[in-house]
């Protein structure tokens, strides 16, 4: 696997946000029809259907809003893969950096330093 760049952070933090924002937005209708929905139960007036459109309203909000938040922990799992990734990438770089600080000669360059 290849560092994630700069591009990919971006992206990523970019979705984490639209979907917390959508989330927040379904959130607010959600309530929404929560409380016209009680206004409508509770005033003489009650119309079943409009009763009924309401909740199922609410209903679809529901799971829109649940298959957000999947998408949410969805997107924050590949945020912490990318996290991952380069941690990784940036053990092997300081592996590298130390290996290569080693004065490390060849098998034939020992013995003719030997002899």
């Amino acid at each position: 696997m290849s560092r994630p760049t700069q591009e990919d952070w971006e992206r990523i933090r970019r979705r984490i946000s639209n979907l917390d924002a959508t989330r927040q937005a379904l959130i607010e209708e959600r309530n929404s029809f929560t409380v016209f929905l009680w206004q409508i139960r509770h005033t003489r007036l009650r119309s079943y259907a409009l009763e009924d459109i309401i909740m199922n309203m609410r209903a679809e909000k529901e799971n829109r809003i649940a298959e957000v938040r999947k998408q949410i922990r969805q997107a924050r799992m590949i945020e912490d893969i990318y996290r991952m990734i380069e941690e990784a990438c940036r053990t092997i770089d300081e592996l590298s950096a130390i290996l290569n600080s080693f004065d490390i000669t060849t098998t034939e360059e020992n013995k003719t330093s030997m002899s």
